[in-house]
């Protein structure tokens, strides 16, 4: 998959195509909507597809000293592709994923900010919330699948977070601190799957988010905000969620070679441009399914 639509039988016909680059990072979040319904490289109607996808992304992996490179230019590539070969491994057990994601997990743990603890853009650059979540969950899926995880690795995480949260961990910023709504949203999932035990502040975040209900046009933020409240079993979940679960449902397009896509006026996750505003939704709404290993409820009750 391209985020430009490149090559699609369309031939022009859909709008708002995506500018990044990466491949691995488009083939990997295309693929993770098709694992979270239940589709893996052994069994669903769709196991044809996800079979070529992965084989795709191991076919993309670059050896080098720091390990299996799959960013194509940016991190974000790198660890969205990994996260698509963990969750099919959690899922499928197929063995032949298992170096390929070891060595993928070890390009993630050599390219951390040993100082900050975050990940950004390139290696070893200082990180920022967004880089850093999409590694971070990488490395959980990954050790929920059976790679082994450094623990200095998810000290860093934590010690990132600690740099741009706010009031006492209920809100995060993006590069420092600041009480920002999709990047807080991002850091409760974080935290969440750290197993922090300040719930009072997760909770006090989640409380703050959550009451506005979710913005229409926020599909990053909301995909995210999802996952922790359904996570951390928040009172507003039920009420969020059916608001959300309608709002996408009536913005899916309906006509043209557009339909059963999203494009959403974001500009956090515009460069991703139809195709991933079409992933993160079908995500979204596939949370509470809980297909995912990363979704799952025995998610939370492993610790590092």
């Amino acid at each position: 998959w391209q985020f430009d639509l490149s090559g699609c039988r369309c031939d022009g016909a859909c709008g708002n195509r995506g500018t990044v680059t990466s491949t691995t990072a488009a083939t990997g979040l295309a693929l993770l909507p098709f694992l979270g319904a239940g589709h893996t490289p052994l069994a669903g109607r769709s196991r044809e597809t996800v079979n070529r996808g992965l084989y795709y992304l191991l076919s993309r992996i670059q050896p080098t000293e720091r390990g299996g490179d799959l960013s194509e230019g940016t991190m974000y590539g790198h660890g969205v592709a990994t996260l698509a070969l963990a969750e099919a491994l959690g899922m499928s057990r197929d063995e032949t994923l298992e170096q390929p994601l070891a060595e993928a997990v070890r390009f993630i743990v050599t390219s951390q900010d040993l100082y900050g603890g975050g990940g950004r853009y390139l290696p070893v650059q200082p990180g920022d919330t967004t880089v850093t979540a999409w590694q971070f969950a990488a490395l959980k899926s990954a050790s929920l699948a059976g790679v082994a995880v450094p623990s200095p690795t998810i000290d860093g995480v934590s010690r990132f977070l600690d740099r741009v949260q706010t009031k006492d961990g209920d809100l995060y910023g993006y590069l420092a601190p600041a009480a920002r709504p999709c990047t807080s949203a991002i850091g409760l999932f974080c935290r969440l799957h750290l197993g922090w035990e300040r719930r009072d502040s997760i909770d006090r975040g989640l409380a703050t988010l959550a009451p506005p209900g979710p913005p229409p046009a926020q599909v990053y933020r909301n995909f995210y905000l999802a996952q922790a409240l359904l996570q951390a079993e928040h009172p507003a979940w039920p009420r969020w969620n059916a608001r959300n679960r309608d709002q996408l449902v009536s913005t899916q397009a309906k006509k043209g070679h557009e339909t059963g896509s999203w494009f959403m006026t974001e500009p956090d996750s515009a460069p991703g441009g139809r195709l991933a505003h079409t992933a993160l939704a079908v995500l979204t709404l596939e949370v509470y399914y809980r297909i995912l290993p990363l979704y799952r409820e025995d998610a939370m009750a492993v610790r590092w």
